[in-house]
């Protein structure tokens, strides 16, 4: 009789776990079909389906640490541990702003969202116009305030032993290139690419508005430039796949001029597709200054008409390219 009941308590306890749910919520305003959540290498991800009601619910118990929160196309940081029991709310047309958070891990997540509204200020102080002094003071300012909150916490606290460190040191130095990214990004999405005319290694060069009448997927890349290198098998991969779609494959080069011939060899090397062309003035020419790019690889991806549609787009190593152009070459 014994056996029995610890068999049933054993059974018992196996199928609640199955039937967990800690994770869930409802969304509004949405065309997505699920919610997302990422890990932080992007190595694990689960989605949970969106009902017509905007509804979510599902079991997440991947460990304490960030995540990546993805609904549609519209995302966000979050923290999460095994012990959370997290209920959340939001609009996805202001999805950050009105993100709200309910039980267990709740106040974790206020500080979460909290630092992504921050960055947002920072993002609408700065879109007319900024100086670098200007913008690492604020960004100094800001990871002060983020430091404090955490060094306030018991030192048991796993949000705050994960998160003080990378905040103070790392995020201090990365974090206004980031804002400035995102600046320029906000001054370009749904207005006109500024243009380009830039040698093509086919011969002659080429201008992005030639290309007028087909989606734009750009590379901004180097020879030099391991991280760009690496996604090339990537973009390889995804330029074969949307061959027979209208979309047009640019690889920009920024190399110096002094490496011309460096640029062209490796395209010959690795039997590169697409439309290789490479910049006039590398890093100072007119166009990677008009999109903020300080840092490699960089991808824009632009529509028929030249219109922006996203100033720092996915990479082609991210499942999401694929899924962005599925759902936009169709």
């Amino acid at each position: 009789m014994k056996k029995l009941l610890v068999a049933l308590l054993v059974g018992t306890g196996a199928f609640a776990q199955a039937d967990l749910v800690n994770f869930k919520g409802d969304i509004t305003n949405t065309t997505a079909d699920s919610v997302v959540v990422t890990s932080k290498s992007g190595r694990w991800h689960r989605a949970m389906a969106l009902n017509a009601k905007g509804h979510f619910e599902g079991k997440i118990q991947q460990g304490a640490n960030m995540f990546t929160l993805s609904i549609g196309d519209v995302k966000t940081q979050i923290w999460l541990e095994n012990e959370f029991d997290l209920t959340i709310t939001a609009d996805a047309k202001n999805f950050v702003q009105t993100l709200h958070f309910e039980g267990v891990g709740a106040k974790e997540n206020d500080f979460v969202v909290g630092m992504e509204r921050d960055k947002y200020k920072l993002v609408d102080k700065y879109k007319a116009a900024f100086t670098q002094e200007e913008l690492e003071k604020d960004v100094n300012a800001m990871v002060n305030t983020w430091v404090a909150v955490l060094k306030s916490k018991p030192r048991t606290d796993m949000m705050a032993m994960n998160l003080e460190f990378k905040i103070d040191y790392i995020d201090r130095k990365n974090l206004p290139k980031e804002i400035a990214k995102e600046i320029y990004k906000h001054r370009l999405v749904n207005r006109k690419s500024p243009d380009f005319n830039f040698e093509n290694f086919e011969g002659g060069t080429t201008k992005l508005s030639q290309l007028k009448g087909k989606y734009v997927y750009i590379d901004v890349w180097a020879t030099w430039c391991g991280p760009c290198r690496q996604e090339i098998p990537f973009l390889q991969e995804v330029e074969e796949k949307f061959k027979d779609k209208n979309i047009v494959f640019v690889s920009l080069s920024i190399d110096k001029a002094k490496d011309h011939d460096k640029w062209k060899e490796l395209v010959v090397k690795e039997s590169l597709g697409g439309t290789q062309l490479m910049a006039d003035k590398d890093w100072e020419s007119d166009f990677i200054k008009a999109y903020g790019i300080r840092s490699i690889p960089r991808f824009i991806f632009i529509d028929p008409n030249g219109i922006v549609v996203d100033a720092d787009a996915v990479r082609p190593s991210n499942p999401e390219l694929q899924r962005m152009f599925n759902k936009q070459l169709k």
